[in-house]
């Protein structure tokens, strides 16, 4: 927990700002101590595309909590946490000249809802990288389709888009993807989009 906060925070150095927003309060003390450098504020909240409350579905292994119940391990407890938008962190000043470089979402299948919710961010930034998990399992458990996480990601403007698979390990284009996610029968496959502006 706070793996790439960390690596992040390190590769911006002082001059540079990493927010790590996370949902689950549970580990929140864990990823205070793995990001302990002065340039990481974390938030803890949920993330998506409407401000106020949300259900938060929590699992042993933390790694299946979120907003969508996990497909794949049993929910040990229902919780209610505070929801907000990347939009809205702007608009209270959280991002420095409203600037962002580089976002990385993984919230277990609202993809989505998150980038919905930035975006005004989106728009903003001119020179904005992404990297948003795309797993079609957690994606229906959240009431979305496959295709609209990667037609949203069009829809913004990013140019240069290809897929980062870890289980073939290696990058693919949109299209060599879906073919993997048919031929996938355990629903657990997933990957990362990378898309730039």
């Amino acid at each position: 927990m706070g793996f790439f906060s960390a690596i992040a925070s390190k590769l911006v150095g002082s001059m540079g700002s990493v927010f790590s927003i996370e949902a689950n309060p549970s580990i929140l003390e864990i990823l205070k101590s793995n990001t302990p450098n002065l340039n990481t504020t974390i938030i803890n909240s949920a993330v998506g595309n409407r401000c106020g409350t949300t259900e938060f579905y929590v699992t042993d292994d933390t790694v299946n909590s979120g907003i969508a119940p996990s497909p794949f391990v049993k929910i040990n407890q229902k919780i209610t946490i505070p929801i907000l938008t990347l939009d809205k962190l702007m608009e209270d000043g959280a991002f420095p000249d409203q600037r962002a470089n580089f976002i990385k979402i993984d919230v277990q299948g609202d993809e989505v809802a998150v980038l919905e919710g930035a975006k005004s961010l989106i728009d903003h930034n001119d020179n904005l990288c992404i990297l948003v998990e795309w797993a079609p399992g957690w994606m229906e458990m959240a009431g979305y389709e496959l295709n609209e996480l990667p037609d949203l990601i069009h829809s913004f403007g990013f140019k240069d888009i290809y897929v980062i698979d870890e289980f073939l390990k290696k990058r693919m284009t949109l299209q060599e993807m879906q073919k993997e996610f048919s031929l996938d029968k355990s629903g657990k496959r997933f990957c990362n989009i990378f898309a730039k502006k």
